[in-house]
């Protein structure tokens, strides 16, 4: 999968969470659509208005970059306590897999199947589980 369509994979699903804050900015589908490149996505979002969703729009952007260190720093210690924290958390069990902490996120994505949670961020941190491969080890060890 392409960096853009993850990237609109996780806005997709951010989306359908709903922006309370939608009135006092651009909606983040739109600065997407502006966004040419990942960098500048990255530029748009970051001159966003301080919402929640800009900073979850952000991170998300971030893991489908592959930019995992920004990531892990970004979403160190957020729990899972609402539907946007736990995007945070599987954008953060992406990043944590693909630098090889498969135990943390394994441990983060049963986190997110609860019940309780929304559809939506259950199929998320699914499809992640599912197509995040660990980093290849090196031949003989």
């Amino acid at each position: 999968m392409s960096t853009s369509s993850t990237a609109m994979t996780m806005l997709d699903a951010l989306e359908r969470l709903g922006d309370p804050d939608a009135s006092e900015g651009p909606d983040l589908r739109a600065a997407f659509d502006e966004a040419t490149t990942d960098a500048n996505a990255d530029d748009v979002l970051a001159t966003a208005p301080p919402t929640v969703h800009a900073a979850v729009a952000r991170v998300c952007l971030l893991t489908a970059a592959g930019r995992d260190e920004e990531v892990l720093a970004l979403t160190h210690g957020v729990v899972a306590v609402d539907d946007l924290s736990a995007v945070l958390v599987c954008c953060r069990a992406t990043a944590l897999a693909r630098v090889g902490m498969t135990a943390g996120a394994d441990d983060a994505w049963k986190v997110l199947n609860g019940r309780h949670r929304h559809a939506d961020v259950r199929a998320l941190a699914r499809h992640q589980r599912d197509t995040t491969a660990p980093p290849a080890r090196p031949v003989g060890a």
